[in-house]
């Protein structure tokens, strides 16, 4: 399917569209998902929980809306915006208030990010404070490589 293609391709043909990433990278999250669990019953949990959960609606400074699993954090909200924001993300501030990384966010949040260009990457550790498969992924990719 898209995955294979997109592999064999490594993303560099221009008749990949937004949608076939989209798809891919859902593809990416079950692969991933599949490697935390090696229980079936477990892996169909975890999916029917992140695909069938409530969402919540949090802010960007700008007034963007960003949608999130109930239950996120930041760090789930900065690898939404932006796997760069969420690799260089040093400070998070919440409706105007300085907040932890592993701080759950609410319905109608507004969600300040401080990145630093010097930041060395994620810890580890975030891994535990994520809700999203995509954080959780995007973090192990950027403490893989480096």
């Amino acid at each position: 399917g898209i995955a294979a293609r997109f592999d064999i391709l490594k993303g560099k043909a221009k008749d990949i569209t937004q949608e076939d990433l989209k798809k891919y990278q859902f593809y990416k999250s079950l692969e991933e998902i599949d490697k935390d669990y090696k229980d079936n019953e477990q892996f169909l949990k975890h999916i029917r929980k992140e695909l069938f959960e409530e969402n919540i609606y949090v802010f960007t400074p700008k007034g963007d809306i960003i949608e999130l699993p109930i239950g996120s954090t930041p760090i789930d909200f900065a690898y939404k915006v932006s796997s760069n924001i969420g690799d260089k993300m040093i400070e998070v501030f919440v409706n105007g208030n300085k907040v932890d990384f592993n701080h759950i966010l609410e319905n109608q949040d507004r969600i300040e990010i401080i990145v630093d260009e010097n930041s060395k990457g994620p810890n580890k550790d975030w891994i535990e404070y994520t809700k999203t498969s995509f954080a959780k992924r995007k973090i192990k990719e950027k403490i893989k490589n480096t």
